[in-house]
């Protein structure tokens, strides 16, 4: 194949999440895909793995969301919290939802790079069923700027066969 720039990126992303658009990020976005596996090994050969067969497959994204003074990107972001208020003027609380379920909540979350105009989907990443978790923490100090940690858990799509976790490029095609 060789080597060609023109297949490489170097791009920032806007993130959508359930048709939100939460703002910008730092520390860049990350996904990560995880193949699990499971060995195969038989008593005649002791220890040794013979083979092995896919046994799971985790997807994550991690990114900070900046703009933690609009309220409205937190309620957005992670929806077991709970806003108290007006539609203008109200305040969030985060409350403990035991027993509250992730995959009834999960909601489309879309990554699209900057790179590429809006009608561009060839680089989207676009995940059916994802959830924030509200793994966060919030630094106040005089020198680095406060940015909220969101790690989002993707489910798949158990709906087509084999189940789908997410789509790279345009789902149309």
């Amino acid at each position: 194949m060789g080597l060609d720039t023109t297949l490489m990126e170097l791009t920032p992303c806007k993130i959508t999440f359930n048709g939100v658009d939460l703002g910008g990020t730092l520390d860049n976005v990350v996904v990560s895909v995880e193949q699990m596996a499971a060995d195969l090994k038989a008593d005649q050969t002791g220890e040794t793995v013979l083979d092995k067969r896919v046994s799971g497959l985790v997807v994550k994204v991690k990114t900070k969301l900046t703009q933690i003074k609009d309220k409205s990107i937190w309620i957005a972001a992670f929806p077991f919290a709970v806003k108290h208020g007006g539609p203008v003027n109200y305040n969030i609380e985060m409350v403990n939802a035991v027993g509250s379920p992730y995959l009834a909540n999960s909601k489309e979350l879309i990554l699209h790079p900057q790179s590429l105009t809006a009608l561009d989907l060839s680089g989207d990443f676009k995940f059916g069923k994802a959830l924030a978790s509200a793994v966060s923490e919030i630094v106040f100090g005089p020198t680095e700027q406060q940015g909220l940690a969101v790690e989002w858990t993707i489910f798949p799509d158990t709906s087509v066969t084999p189940f789908r976790f997410f789509w790279y490029g345009d789902p149309s095609l």
